[in-house]
């Protein structure tokens, strides 16, 4: 993985060499500013990961607390039951889920907790799959946390330091470099999107004709 000192090296040529202390101090900012948008953009694979935790007969919340840096949700798991567990948003929570559904079959998210339908009256185990924010980037031998999008963040990094440095135009070349690298992977998330939307309503289809 590429480490700070090896991206700010990028960024140091990129906005004409300086290498003064207030320079480093806005380009090591500037490059974590750009790391944050490559997690949040480009969803890398390498920051999926999951935790197990109980929760308590009678509780029907997790706290976020017992995940590290979580970006997004992607799936709760009942280990306890082996049911896959139903996200439903929270603005209708409670008029879909009805009381009677199964202990822990359902969820959703408010504020720094996750909501969990029905209570149970026993320990269930849950495993909860989620994406991390990538972790903060302060000494020189610090490494990203993913890979093969270098080329972005140090083009997003480069144009904020030349906006810091109030070089106007160079910064605007540094953001468009940066929008055409990120074009193409932002098409191909919705596209991705779109064709798993397309492939949950034709199972949908095939089970309602096989019934």
């Amino acid at each position: 993985m590429t480490t700070l000192a090896t991206l700010r090296e990028l960024v140091r040529i990129n906005i004409g060499g300086r290498e003064d202390a207030d320079a480093v101090a806005i380009m090591n900012a500037a490059i974590n500013y750009a790391t944050l948008l490559a997690s949040i953009v480009f969803e890398p694979p390498e920051l999926r990961t999951y935790t197990t935790t109980q929760l308590g007969a009678g509780s029907s919340t997790i706290s976020f607390s017992v995940l590290t840096r979580p970006l997004d949700l992607i799936s709760l798991y009942n280990e306890t039951d082996d049911k896959l567990m139903g996200f439903i948003p929270f603005e209708i929570f409670s008029l879909v889920v009805p009381a009677a559904a199964p202990a822990a079959s359902f969820y959703t998210v408010f504020g720094e907790s996750i909501l969990v339908k029905s209570t149970p009256s026993v320990n269930k185990s849950i495993k909860i799959y989620y994406s991390q924010y990538p972790q903060e980037l302060i000494e020189d031998t610090d490494e990203l946390d993913f890979e093969h999008h270098d080329s972005y963040i140090v083009s997003v990094a480069s144009g904020i330091c030349m906006a810091a440095f109030e070089e106007v135009e160079s910064a605007q070349m540094w953001q468009n470099v940066a929008q055409y690298v990120t074009t193409p992977f932002v098409l191909g998330a919705r596209a991705r999107s779109l064709i798993a939307g397309r492939a949950v309503e034709l199972e949908k289809a095939m089970a309602k004709r096989e019934e």
